[in-house]
């Protein structure tokens, strides 16, 4: 006698079971962001050739590995922004819809952007490598200090350019990072809009020093961990951000469908200033304007 097989149906989860798995898939993505830093501690503490040969050098492994993790982390934890790191003195592509340029002759190069491809390709954190491990130029680490400036308010305009329906007091909630690797530091910079002014906020969010000994790893350790979490929770909240946003500027395309727009947005409102840096033109005389930094 044989039995006729039981038909299995899907079971529908409620709303608290759903929670219950998406907070264990953000602990599953946390774990894994931490055991990528370890592992790329692991092979600074046991790599035999010099970290001061080269810039390539400084961000192969004291810049790239981290930011990667921080990229993955957030495409992991947060549904449809697909978080991408993306690397290669490629230019930024919010400065270059910012200044309309076609011969590429003064756009700002970055060593690594993250890029939000759900969210129209939204650029939320520039880097840049000043040089390699140790460098002391001052007027290479001020220019590419005040090219990132320039290029994270060219970030915001992009963004403001592409949900121009949005509420200003969601924008100016987003905070895109400009990350310097400078000297024996990593200096992490955020640049939001305040509605109040108007103006535009440039922070030192945090700094990380950077010590390669292998004797000082019980300090260093615990120091870079809270320095990329910080990071971690930035991006996030800003990636959430932007989704508020796009979900505002839908609503309201809905809404003025077969009406009239209003008459200002977020692309009139947010216009600040962005200037053209060259190296070649600029460079000298920058570092007598800052940044200046405690030692």
């Amino acid at each position: 006698m044989h039995r006729r097989p039981t038909k299995r149906y899907p079971v529908e989860k409620n709303k608290e079971e759903e929670d219950d798995d998406d907070d264990d898939d953000k602990e599953d993505a946390d774990k894994e962001f931490l055991q990528g830093l370890m592992k790329a501690w692991y092979v600074v503490y046991t790599m035999k050739q010099s970290l001061k040969a080269q810039e390539c050098v400084f961000n192969d492994f004291l810049v790239f590995p981290y930011t990667k993790c921080l990229a993955l982390v957030v495409r992991e934890t947060i549904e449809d922004c697909h978080a991408e790191f993306v690397v290669g003195e490629t230019p930024l592509e919010a400065m270059k819809k910012q200044l309309d340029e076609e011969d590429g002759s003064s756009l700002c190069f970055a060593d690594v952007v993250i890029k939000l491809f759900g969210l129209k390709e939204a650029e939320v954190v520039l880097l840049d490598t000043s040089s390699h491990f140790g460098c002391t130029d001052n007027g290479k680490i001020s220019f590419d200090h005040h090219k990132g400036l320039f290029g994270t308010l060219a970030m915001l305009k992009s963004i403001a350019d592409s949900y121009y329906f949005g509420k200003v007091e969601t924008f100016a909630k987003i905070k895109v990072l400009f990350l310097q690797a400078a000297g024996h530091r990593v200096y992490a910079w955020s640049m939001r809009y305040v509605e109040d002014g108007p103006a535009y906020e440039l922070w030192l969010e945090d700094v990380l020093d950077i010590h390669v000994k292998f004797e000082e790893r019980e300090e260093m350790l615990p120091r870079a961990v809270s320095f990329w979490w910080l990071l971690k929770e930035l991006v996030a909240e800003t990636t959430k951000q932007i989704m508020m946003l796009r979900d505002e500027h839908s609503e309201e395309l809905r809404k003025h469908r077969f009406s009239p727009s209003p008459s200002t947005n977020l692309a009139d409102q947010i216009n600040p200033s962005i200037l053209k840096l060259t190296e070649e033109d600029d460079k000298t005389g920058l570092h007598k304007i800052g940044p200046f930094y405690h030692k």
